[in-house]
Protein backbone atom coordinates (compact mmCIF):
# COMPACT_ATOMS: atom_id res chain seq x y z
CA UNK A 1 0.00 0.00 0.00
CA UNK A 2 1.16 3.45 -0.86
CA UNK A 3 0.30 5.96 1.89
CA UNK A 4 1.71 9.02 0.12
CA UNK A 5 -0.93 11.46 -1.19
CA UNK A 6 -1.09 11.92 -4.91
CA UNK A 7 0.11 15.47 -5.59
CA UNK A 8 -1.65 15.67 -8.96
CA UNK A 9 -5.07 14.84 -7.49
CA UNK A 10 -4.61 17.35 -4.66
CA UNK A 11 -3.72 20.07 -7.15
CA UNK A 12 -6.70 19.23 -9.34
CA UNK A 13 -9.03 19.43 -6.32
CA UNK A 14 -7.57 22.82 -5.37
CA UNK A 15 -8.17 24.17 -8.88
CA UNK A 16 -11.73 22.87 -8.83
CA UNK A 17 -12.38 24.61 -5.52
CA UNK A 18 -10.89 27.85 -6.82
CA UNK A 19 -13.11 27.72 -9.90
CA UNK A 20 -16.21 27.21 -7.76
CA UNK A 21 -15.24 30.19 -5.57
CA UNK A 22 -14.70 32.42 -8.61
CA UNK A 23 -18.05 31.41 -10.09
CA UNK A 24 -19.83 32.12 -6.80
CA UNK A 25 -18.19 35.53 -6.52
CA UNK A 26 -19.22 36.37 -10.09
CA UNK A 27 -22.80 35.31 -9.38
CA UNK A 28 -22.89 37.44 -6.23
CA UNK A 29 -21.48 40.42 -8.11
CA UNK A 30 -24.10 40.11 -10.82
CA UNK A 31 -26.92 39.76 -8.31
CA UNK A 32 -25.76 42.80 -6.33
CA UNK A 33 -25.62 44.94 -9.47
CA UNK A 34 -29.31 44.40 -10.25
CA UNK A 35 -30.69 46.54 -7.45
CA UNK A 36 -32.35 49.89 -7.93
CA UNK A 37 -30.38 53.01 -7.13
CA UNK A 38 -30.48 54.56 -3.69
CA UNK A 39 -31.62 58.01 -4.83
CA UNK A 40 -34.06 58.93 -7.57
CA UNK A 41 -32.77 61.24 -10.31
CA UNK A 42 -35.09 64.00 -9.06
CA UNK A 43 -33.85 63.84 -5.45
CA UNK A 44 -31.30 66.36 -4.27
CA UNK A 45 -28.00 64.59 -3.67
CA UNK A 46 -26.36 67.19 -1.44
CA UNK A 47 -27.46 70.16 0.68
CA UNK A 48 -26.07 72.36 -2.09
CA UNK A 49 -28.53 70.82 -4.58
CA UNK A 50 -31.41 71.58 -2.21
CA UNK A 51 -30.13 75.16 -1.74
CA UNK A 52 -29.91 75.70 -5.51
CA UNK A 53 -33.34 74.20 -6.21
CA UNK A 54 -35.03 76.43 -3.61
CA UNK A 55 -33.53 79.48 -5.31
CA UNK A 56 -34.30 78.28 -8.84
CA UNK A 57 -30.62 77.86 -9.80
CA UNK A 58 -30.55 74.08 -10.09
CA UNK A 59 -28.78 72.45 -13.01
CA UNK A 60 -29.58 69.01 -14.46
CA UNK A 61 -27.47 66.12 -13.21
CA UNK A 62 -26.98 64.69 -16.70
CA UNK A 63 -26.84 66.21 -20.18
CA UNK A 64 -26.72 64.57 -23.60
CA UNK A 65 -23.44 64.78 -25.51
CA UNK A 66 -23.01 65.25 -29.27
CA UNK A 67 -24.18 61.74 -30.13
CA UNK A 68 -27.09 61.69 -27.68
CA UNK A 69 -25.49 59.64 -24.90
CA UNK A 70 -26.15 60.90 -21.35
CA UNK A 71 -23.12 62.07 -19.41
CA UNK A 72 -22.64 63.68 -16.01
CA UNK A 73 -23.04 67.45 -16.04
CA UNK A 74 -20.04 68.30 -13.87
CA UNK A 75 -18.94 71.42 -15.71
CA UNK A 76 -22.21 73.33 -15.13
CA UNK A 77 -22.80 71.90 -11.66
CA UNK A 78 -19.35 72.93 -10.41
CA UNK A 79 -19.26 76.33 -12.13
CA UNK A 80 -19.51 79.39 -9.86
CA UNK A 81 -23.03 80.71 -9.39
CA UNK A 82 -23.94 84.23 -10.49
Amino acid sequence: MNSKPNNASWLADAHKGARVCVLLLCALGCAAGCQRSLLAPTDSRTPFDAYDSVRGQNTPQQVDDEVGQPKVNLRQRLAPKN
